[in-house]
């Protein structure tokens, strides 16, 4: 089994804003972090309109790395979500049963 990153509860995080001139999105909100397991330096960034929508961006990865969340999982889309865990969600099933859930509209929600 592969192995999966995931942040210890509270993981030191540090963040930051840049105002980039000269572009269409100019705020870039970025947080950065060890991870424990790897010691390697990881890093998220997204560009905003606003000062303030930068800020809201850090103090969401802020709040989802206090409880634990990956911070690069944190804004994750559903069909992402659903295809990282349906394999989990589905384990112990006999193929028959795991096709007929495939089959149904809930997991073609999540893009399976």
């Amino acid at each position: 089994m592969p192995y999966i990153e995931q942040l210890p509860i509270a993981v030191p995080l540090s963040a930051d804003i840049e105002h980039r001139a000269n572009r269409p999105v100019p705020y870039r909100a970025r947080v950065r972090w060890t991870d424990p397991h790897t010691g390697k330096r990881r890093s998220l960034s997204e560009a905003r309109a606003t000062a303030e929508e930068a800020q809201e961006c850090i103090d969401a990865l802020l709040a989802a790395a206090l409880r634990g969340i990956d911070p690069t999982r944190s804004n994750q889309s559903l069909a992402d979500f659903g295809n990282a865990n349906m394999p989990l969600a589905l384990r112990g099933l006999e193929a028959k049963t795991t096709r007929a859930v495939a089959s149904s509209g809930v997991v073609r929600l999540v893009g399976l």
